[in-house]
């Protein structure tokens, strides 16, 4: 994937990173980011921000589409990481899951299985996955991260001799959408609304779906040559 995304990359033309979006306005065909600069599109937005953010970020949103787009639900995943100190265990794996309800966490990623040198040889890292439902409180992050350090040691994930050098959390939310019959017609609404603004969405959170990274690309593909497609035709009507 990092391949991949390095090829894409040197494609581009003019990419603006950390740019915080703060109002799109559909009518004007506008984009304004925090730091107060406006952007304008000729034929046709693309976003891949979480459906709620774009909705409710969009100049002349629907009151009822808003109220709606409101109560979707989702879960975030926290994943705690730790750097070790300690003799690396063979045949580990890349991950393992757990489902021991009394374990705060639901799947350990052993790094160095992915690559020996994310680490150096008297030690290896540990990526702790934890899924909560957004609507639950988060737990301060040192306290969170003892409570997994000490399930980690208790379920043999961290043996007793190995020290912990460092740790930090990184949260992903929304991570996992929840699905409904409810969300799924008004993610059709929504999206419908969209494509009548000329905003077109793509990923998993602007789609608000599960989709992997491999179907992310498809789509993307896809989208790609069917505007490519609206645009020759425009060109050749204007001939």
């Amino acid at each position: 994937m990092e391949c991949l995304a390095q090829g894409l990359a040197s494609r581009v033309v003019d990419l603006r990173c950390d740019k915080r979006v703060t109002w799109i306005d559909p009518a004007a065909r506008t984009v304004t980011t925090a730091d107060g600069e406006t952007y304008q599109w000729q034929e046709q937005l693309i976003a891949t921000l979480p459906l709620p953010f774009l909705i409710s970020h969009c100049e002349g949103a629907p009151p009822s589409l808003l109220a709606r787009i409101e109560r979707l639900t989702y879960n975030r995943v926290i994943s705690a990481a730790y750097a070790i100190s300690g003799p690396r265990r063979p045949g580990c794996g890349h991950w393992r899951y757990n489902s021991d309800e009394s374990i705060g966490y639901t799947r350990v990623v052993h790094m160095t299985e992915f690559d020996p040198h994310t680490a150096p040889d008297s030690g290896y890292g540990l990526l702790v996955e934890i899924t909560q439902r957004a609507e639950d409180a988060m737990l301060p992050s040192e306290v969170l991260l003892d409570q997994i350090e000490a399930d980690l040691r208790r379920r043999g994930d961290l043996p007793a001799d190995d020290r912990v050098l460092a740790r930090d959390l990184v949260v992903a939310e929304p991570a996992y959408v929840v699905f409904t019959r409810e969300s799924q017609l008004a993610v059709a609404e929504a999206q419908s609304w969209l494509a009548s603004q000329g905003i077109a969405v793509v990923g998993r959170y602007g789609r608000w779906e599960y989709s992997s990274m491999g179907q992310v690309m498809r789509d993307g593909r896809a989208l790609a040559l069917e505007l490519l497609s609206q645009r020759t035709k425009t060109v050749e009507a204007r001939q």
